[in-house]
């Protein structure tokens, strides 16, 4: 059995989410690792599952089977190794599986057209697995729907490729579905969204530098791109400087209701409507403070009414920079923008990622390097005698925001900020 790349925190939390939840939704953009994801947990399922007609789908029977039963070497075949077999059920293709509970009988069906709703008719089934549900016909996901009514516990799973927003699928479904969560937090449905994006770097080194030089220069490069890779990361994460396209929107545009202005001080950090209260009105706890390098200045300055300083015993120890029990870090690879915030807070364990390729490094001999902007050529490796270092990895957050009961309509998030002083014109 092929056992696949551990999962996210993120996809983590999705799939022990598919347990309790009836309807699963996976999004994102391809090779995004949704389908491995969903393909887990429904077989985990499917093997303790009580009734035996089980169903998995697609736009045709073949997107089924490439998707779900084989999934890159990681689908149902993969997983039912050795207890599974392809057969007929009532002159339908299925997948007939031994599991721990008693045979299951998974019919694969087509249902990207419609009509294809007929196909399915006539059985009750324990759960379904549709992929590139909104590739599909429309009245074959309700039909779906209708088919898994009277399941002793019922799943369903979608995995999606993002449509434009208008589609109708997140008008008819995911929205529907979203809004009877918000009414009722218990209600049911599950969803995921993350998109790994492509973040590289390109380092032209001439030639006769290389010959000349008595150290690894390309070693000591390395180090310092990765550096400078974490510090965007920061910055794209928190700040949304040159955020990928593929990305959410960063930190402080969602927290954007959760401001406070400075000066640093008491009242603005830990009192009534101060930074961490802003956190905590939404039902999260503070779990760690990231600020600006120049912040630890104010926080040293912070004194009692006798005079006598808050962060500090005395002036030959180290400060221990905590607030509420809450760790501050104060990064110093230049991913801090003192510019938009000064101190940021929140449950950073709500905040997630996934690397679907670790840090990689190639040495260019030929090709041209162009500035995006212009399409200007800038180097040219043959013609220059030059190489090139490029550093590639690709890597996907989000910021899931489940329903609470003390933020049922999900309008708050666990963070917020704290801005310099507005200055006096």
């Amino acid at each position: 059995m092929n056992i696949p790349a551990p999962f996210s925190q993120n996809q983590m939390r999705f799939f022990w989410n598919c347990f309790d939840h009836w309807f699963n939704v996976a999004e994102g953009g391809k090779r995004g690792g949704k389908n491995v994801l969903i393909t887990m947990a429904y077989c985990t399922i499917l093997e303790k599952h009580p009734s035996r007609i089980h169903l998995i789908a697609g736009v045709s029977t073949a997107t089924a089977r490439l998707n779900i039963l084989d999934c890159d070497g990681f689908g149902l075949k993969n997983y039912f190794e050795g207890r599974c077999r392809e057969g007929t059920y009532q002159n339908r293709d299925c997948l007939y599986i031994q599991t721990a509970t008693g045979e299951k009988v998974v019919l694969v069906s087509g249902g990207g057209k419609a009509g294809d709703e007929k196909l399915i008719k006539g059985n009750t089934y324990g759960t379904a697995y549709i992929t590139e549900a909104n590739e599909c016909s429309e009245t074959f996901i309700k039909e779906v729907f209708d088919r898994t009514l009277s399941s002793p516990d019922r799943k369903v799973f979608h995995d999606l490729n993002p449509k434009a927003e208008g589609h109708w699928y997140y008008e008819n479904i995911l929205n529907l579905h979203e809004k009877k969560q918000n009414e009722n937090p218990e209600y049911g449905f599950n969803y995921g969204h993350m998109t790994a994006a492509e973040l590289a770097v390109i380092v032209p080194v001439p030639e006769a530098v290389l010959a000349d030089s008595s150290f690894d220069i390309m070693g000591e490069v390395q180090p310092r791109v990765r550096e400078a890779m974490g510090a965007k990361i920061d910055n794209a994460i928190l700040f949304g400087g040159e955020r990928p396209t593929e990305w959410t929107t960063d930190v402080l545009t969602l927290a954007a209701k959760n401001k406070v202005t400075g000066p640093i001080d008491y009242a603005k950090l830990l009192g009534k409507d101060g930074l961490f209260s802003k956190v905590e009105a939404g039902g999260f706890g503070v779990d760690a403070v990231v600020g600006d390098l120049t912040a630890k200045a104010e926080l040293r300055g912070l004194v009692d009414t006798t005079g006598r300083p808050l962060f500090r015993s005395d002036m030959q120890g180290a400060t221990t920079y905590a607030l509420d029990g809450a760790p501050m870090y104060f990064p110093d690879n230049g991913g801090f923008d003192a510019s938009k915030a000064q101190l940021i807070a929140g449950n950073f364990k709500k905040l997630v990622y996934s690397i679907r390729q670790d840090v990689t490094v190639k040495l260019l001999d030929q090709g041209v390097i162009q500035d995006p902007s212009t399409k200007e050529i800038v180097y040219n490796l043959a013609q220059q005698d030059m190489v090139a270092l490029r550093v590639v990895m690709r890597m996907g957050w989000a910021l899931p925001n489940p329903a609470t009961r003390l933020n049922a309509d999900r309008s708050k998030v666990p963070f917020a900020f704290l801005t310099a002083a507005a200055v006096a014109a």
